[in-house]
């Protein structure tokens, strides 16, 4: 659809928009120069004119485009678009006020400003009801949007340019300049947004027609608008000059105070001629010097005060007639003259000026300036002296306080900069240069800014500056950059400074360089979340550690798996070899598994010997096996620690996310039962966590519990079982059994409470009890007459290695009164091949005393002859898994008939277990095996009934 312009409503409408412009640079200025409820006045007054004369040349804009079918506006929506120009004014103007004029503060308010313009235009635009709905040409729409902030960001350059205290010429022209380019810039906005509108074919108006021709009604908008932007270009001129004036005055009345004191200086120099002269000039000097803001007194040649003026009076305290006659020194303390005095007479120089201190008539001592001349007779002779004094001590303060400042600023540790109200550095003390690297001549003039690290976004820094309008300081850590390209932390604070118009003069930066602090901070958390042993994270991080790995594993749908992995019988080597082995072996059990796990995933150590690995973004449980394997493999290499070579072996279990828990606790516990299962199963094992180890692990738990009870409760007993002579079926010995007689469960078999005693640490408490008990049976047998036999009782390498466990058996044996040929101490195969300095040389001791050590199970462990020499071994128990099948497997009897010949050739007797056909029986004696022990002679019995089967089979003998 063809459109058309009014041409003489087009000129008027960038008339308008020249007037708004210059009015709000005029607004701009007297908002900038005054205060308190003034500048509000103006801000509000200012924002309103400014605001209708933009929208009225934008209205008158819009009237002067023609359509070729009837045009009307919406009078509602037309009322509403003013709104957004006054609102734009405001936020404008209170930006100016703000006095802060850096790129940020232009470029945000000026977006702000110009797209509230573009929303006045088209919301205006909306006005124009019609159907179909106006489209804009999308390049031509984003152009109107830019060209409107353009402006503004213009607009608010050159009135922070154009900030002056006084008008002039000068300034005039460049307001005028001003408005002219903000003119057509804002008219430039609106006729680019019009040419971005389209009204297609056959479009007609759905608005009430107005009732006045477009031609009139901007005619009445344009004059109305030129009135209010006249009236209040007028106000703020006359404003302006007023203002000029008082400050003229002000300037005036200063250089009349300055004259003034000029002439009251120069009184000293005129004041004998004009008081010789005598007569009208008298009194006119008289009076001059009665005035005066200065004390002015004469004193003759003796040092008494011949005159006295009332700014002496109300400086000393005296009044004329208490002081006339008296000597000066009653009211100054000069310097000693050549013959001691302090008075003006005893000045060498006279006619010069001094500072002294003067006394006042309440005891009170002030700082005074002395300016003295010598008074002379009109035949030039010296009578006395003129002296004009001025009390300077509040200038004294004020010097002595700057200076203090002074010392300060530049001593203090912290780093001070101070700034203009424009952010520009103007001094910096030797601290900031320290901290920085930056020289003072480097750093005065740079924007505050300058030693940005760029880490902080603009986000950081917008809401720094937002506290410090709100409050006048903001206080922070901050990350800054030295002249050498290090960043740093520091802790700034920064403070506004306003004068007493409540106008921001400078700002005062004050900062520490807190590096040293962060870094022991940093060393102290990590010092909370990590060994301190081993410098693995500890519980507390692994917890964290854990639940953010849930975390991502259920954004991400992958697994997370949980490996809890404890050191089997370590708590052997800190016996025996000490905590300081023991810790060192962590640490390097500590590096052998770090090496074996990814970087991304986590290896921690709980506490002990317990360590955890975080298996992240895995997405098969196999991933998690592979790891466990390659861990216990690993640990079958001897570990060097302060000149031994241990062997530790591991047990793991494994549990995953979120198939075994979705909660990290679930984890950890079901990770721990299957750790459980994993030592159950013979230790060096790993297990995956299944849901009736949750049961099992409930029953172990509830066992360790009254299994320490029970010892307290005197519920354990034992069994012994015969051992028999190969020849003639004699009972020579027996085998001591425990046994746990629950009160409630009834009988609970070893295999279900020994592995708990041993992993919970009672194990050797409970074989000291069996010790202890197997002496005083052997003891209460032997009161009954019964034949005497060997009682073999079973240790592990814990008890044995316990370095009194000589000493504590030759008590049991002392106090029982038996011979050491008594007993017999049995000790696995297994155990030996784990054994220890300490366990040799307590194996040693018990063979000193007399008893005698069997190797139990033998065959099912490394059956190395090196240590059936080294332990001094009595005699080989063979297990009974190679006795079971003896009759029918070829193998076992190769085995049992090789055990039998090496150990005889040794000269070990040898004892086999598991004894029950008597087709065992007659091979074992066949091979000249030395005893048999099993169910074909008898089960383990209790001791009364074991005592009456010895009893019948001496009988029997």
């Amino acid at each position: 659809m063809t459109s058309s312009y009014n041409e003489w409503l087009v000129a008027l409408s960038v008339v308008i928009a020249f007037i708004a412009s210059f009015t709000t640079l005029s607004l701009a200025d007297r908002i900038h120069n005054t205060t308190g409820k003034t500048s509000n006045i103006w801000l509000v007054g200012g924002a309103f004119s400014m605001g209708i004369g933009i929208w009225s040349m934008h209205f008158i804009g819009m009237l002067a485009f023609h359509l070729p079918i009837p045009i009307a506006y919406d009078p509602a929506l037309t009322i509403i678009s003013v709104l957004p120009a006054i609102l734009t004014s405001g936020i404008a103007l209170s930006t100016i006020r703000s006095g802060r004029a850096d790129t940020i503060t232009l470029v945000g308010a000026g977006a702000v400003m110009g797209i509230g313009i573009a929303a006045m235009h088209y919301t205006g635009m909306a006005a124009m009801r019609m159907f179909p709905a106006i489209y804009y040409e999308p390049i031509l729409f984003s152009l109107s949007i830019l060209i409107a902030i353009g402006a503004s960001i213009a607009a608010l350059e050159i009135a922070f340019r154009l900030k002056k205290k006084q008008y002039s010429s000068y300034l005039l022209a460049k307001k005028i300049g001003g408005a002219l380019i903000l003119g057509a810039a804002i008219a430039g906005m609106h006729y680019t947004g019009m040419a971005a509108a389209h009204f297609a074919e056959g479009s007609v108006c759905l608005a009430a027609p107005q009732g006045i021709e477009p031609g009139l009604l901007a005619s009445l908008i344009g004059a109305g608008s030129i009135v209010i932007l006249t009236m209040a270009i007028m106000v703020s001129v006359y404003d302006a000059r007023l203002a000029e004036q008082n400050a003229l005055m002000v300037r005036k009345l200063r250089e009349a105070n300055k004259e003034l004191n000029e002439r009251a200086q120069n009184l000293a120099d005129g004041i004998t001629a004009e008081l010789l002269a005598g007569g009208e000039k008298d009194r006119l000097l008289a009076t001059v010097v009665e005035q005066s803001s200065d004390a002015i007194i004469t004193c003759n040649m003796d040092n008494l005060i011949t005159s006295w003026n009332n700014a002496a009076e109300k400086m000393f305290g005296y009044d004329d007639h208490e002081i006339m006659g008296t000597s000066i020194d009653r009211i100054l303390k000069l310097p000693a003259g050549p013959e001691g005095h302090t008075s003006i007479s005893s000045i060498s120089n006279p006619d010069a000026s001094y500072e002294a201190l003067g006394k006042r008539r309440d005891g009170d001592y002030i700082n005074i300036s002395i300016s003295s001349s010598s008074l002379f007779n009109d035949r030039n002779n010296p009578v006395g002296l003129i002296s004009i004094i001025r009390d300077v001590t509040l200038t004294k303060r004020t010097e002595q306080r700057l200076q203090q400042a002074s010392v300060v600023f530049d001593s203090t540790s912290e780093g001070v900069l101070i700034t203009d109200e424009n952010s520009i550095i103007i001094a910096v003390n030797s601290a900031f240069k320290t901290i920085t690297g930056y020289s003072e001549d480097e750093s005065i003039g740079q924007s505050a800014g300058f030693t940005k690290s760029g880490i902080h976004d603009t986000d950081f820094y917008r809401a720094m500056w937002k506290a410090i309008e709100k409050t006048g300081h903001w206080q922070g850590e901050i990350i800054d950059r030295r002249k050498n390209g290090e960043t740093y932390p520091k802790w700034l604070s920064i403070s506004e400074v306003r004068n007493n118009k409540d106008a921001i003069t400078n700002y005062v930066g004050v900062f520490n360089d807190i590096t040293q602090l962060k870094e022991a901070q940093n060393r102290l958390q990590h010092m909370a979340q990590h060994d301190f042993l081993t410098d693995l994270p500890n519980r507390f991080l692994f917890e964290d550690r854990l639940e953010h790995a849930i975390n991502r594993a259920k954004r991400n749908r992958t697994l997370v798996a949980l490996l809890f992995l404890d050191l089997d019988r370590f708590k052997n080597i800190n016996d025996s070899l000490g905590h300081i082995v023991g810790d060192h072996l962590l640490i390097e059990v500590a590096h052998r598994i770090q090496s074996l796990v990814r970087e991304e995933d986590t290896l921690a150590r709980l506490g002990g010997d317990e360590f955890t690995i975080i298996l992240e973004s895995i997405t098969e449980q196999r991933q998690a096996a592979v790891i466990a394997e390659k861990i216990i493999e690993n640990m079958k290499l001897p570990i060097p620690v302060d000149g031994h070579e241990l062997f530790v072996t591991c047990s793991i279990g494994i549990s995953t996310y979120p198939q075994d828990g979705e909660e990290q606790s679930q984890l950890i516990k079901n990770a721990d039962a299957a750790m459980y299962k994993a030592k159950e199963d013979g230790r060096n094992k790993f297990r995956f966590y299944s849901s009736e180890l949750s049961s099992r692990l409930y029953r172990r738990f509830e066992l360790e519990g009254e299994l320490r009870r029970a010892l307290e409760r005197n519920q354990f007993s034992l069994h012994y079982q015969p051992q028999v002579s190969g020849q003639d079926e004699r009972i020579i010995g027996a085998e001591a059994l425990i046994r746990w007689t629950h009160p409630e469960k009834g009988l609970i078999p070893p295999g279900e409470f020994l592995s708990i005693a041993d992993e919970s640490g009672l194990l050797s408490t409970l074989e000291a009890w069996i010790i202890d008990d197997a002496c005083r049976q052997l003891k209460e047998w032997k009161e009954q007459k019964l034949p005497p036999i060997k009682l073999a009782v079973n240790l592990s390498s814990e008890l044995i290695s316990y370095h009194d466990i000589a000493n504590r058996v030759s008590a049991a044996l002392e106090r029982e009164q038996l011979s050491s040929a008594a007993l017999q101490f049995e000790i696995t195969e297994t155990n030996l091949v784990e054994h220890t300095e300490l366990l040799i040389s307590n194996l040693k001791a018990l063979k000193d005393l007399g008893i005698s050590i069997a190797i139990d199970d033998f065959g099912t462990g490394y059956s190395s002859m090196a240590y059936l020499k080294r332990f001094a071994v009595s005699k080989l128990k063979i297990d009974q898994s190679f006795v079971r099948d003896i009759a029918i497997d070829p193998n076992d009897k190769a085995i049992v008939k090789a055990v039998i010949l090496m150990g005889h050739s040794l000269g070990l007797s040898i004892t086999a277990e598991g004894v029950e056909t008597e087709e065992q029986k007659v091979y074992l004696t066949e091979q000249g095996c030395d005893e048999l022990q099993g169910y074909l002679f008898s089960k383990a019995l209790p001791a009364d009934q074991f005592a009456q089967l010895l009893s019948a089979n001496r009988k029997a003998g």
